[in-house]
């Protein structure tokens, strides 16, 4: 396995919805790992498959590309299980916001829409590097299951770039420059954690499903990555120590359909009691993402201090 890790700068403004309050559109702070595969992907499709496997790809998806028979080698790109994304995420210190004011329109029926004015709260662009850029730059990773990928992927990410990502693109929106990608083997660079009590705060949006956010979902997607063996071993009683619940919807290209999930948002922690200490390698791949959407991002934890 090899780990790229992007770190690009927005040249342009770049907005993707967060919360709405009234006519004011603020922007998540963070670029969806959903978001950075589609446009990566899409380019790919676009740029490297021939012409007749693309025109049955429009009929069918990109699960296509498991059996497709053509010379481009990106096949693996497509597997969530073999290729992951991270999301795109500024430094903590980064505040700098631009707004903007823009007319909605009402999709259906191509006519500005009630209570039509918007107010966008956006990331801004820098055209300059060094320290003047810092508040347009954001870092994200794409794990890949052989080197032979990784110039693909230099590549793919230097093309979404060029054509711009998150909301309003074709207004020139969310385009980047990738301003280094140095590549690592993705072996642990953390510790195990020994028996006894840990808070875990979620990094980045925790996909809940059908289950309330705590014990049960916890164990459910730990047995889904390990096994319930592991989790019978390993887990002593877990409990909430803060919550912060909301909603969040992903365009998927598999389906062609816009899915809308619950989630516990970045911030929400877990007071988790461990029977015995877990190894290195199976903390690296607990904090790397757990639960449904895993591979784009979703579900990625660190350890916090009890009074933080």
């Amino acid at each position: 396995m090899s780990i790229i890790a992007f770190t690009c700068r927005f040249i342009s403004p770049f907005h993707t919805a967060g919360e709405r309050y009234s006519n004011v559109q603020v922007c998540a702070p963070y670029v969806l790992g959903s978001t950075l595969r589609g446009a990566m992907l899409s380019q790919i499709i676009q740029r490297l498959c021939p012409e007749e496997p693309f025109g049955q790809l429009l009929e069918d998806n990109p699960a296509y590309h498991a059996r497709c028979p053509g010379p481009c080698g990106a096949q693996a790109l497509f597997d969530g299980k073999q290729t992951r994304f991270s999301f795109g995420e500024f430094r903590p210190e980064a505040r700098a916001r631009i707004f903007r004011s823009r007319v909605a329109i009402d999709r259906e029926r191509l006519s500005v829409a009630e209570g039509a004015l918007l107010q966008l709260d956006a990331v801004p662009g820098c055209r300059e590097e060094g320290k003047d850029g810092a508040d347009s730059r954001f870092i994200f990773e794409v794990e890949t299951p052989s080197e032979g990928l990784i110039p693909t992927v230099v590549e793919a990410a230097e093309w979404a770039g060029d054509a711009g990502i998150g909301a309003f693109r074709n207004e020139g929106y969310g385009r980047f420059v990738v301003e280094k990608h140095p590549v690592s083997s993705g072996e642990p660079d953390s510790p195990g954690w020994p028996a006894g009590e840990l808070y875990l705060e979620a990094r980045t949006p925790y996909v809940l499903g059908k289950l309330s956010f705590g014990e049960e979902a916890f164990r459910r997607d730990l047995g889904a990555i390990f096994d319930n063996d592991w989790c019978d071993a390993h887990l002593g009683p877990v409990s909430v120590a803060t919550v912060n619940l909301g909603y969040i919807g992903r365009w998927c290209y598999e389906d062609g359909k816009r899915h809308v999930r619950a989630v516990a948002l970045p911030g929400s922690a877990l007071k988790v009691t461990f029977k015995q200490g877990v190894c290195p390698d199976d903390v690296h791949r607990l904090l790397r993402g757990i639960g449904e959407w895993e591979n784009t991002g979703f579900g990625r934890w660190r350890v916090r201090e009890p009074d933080e």
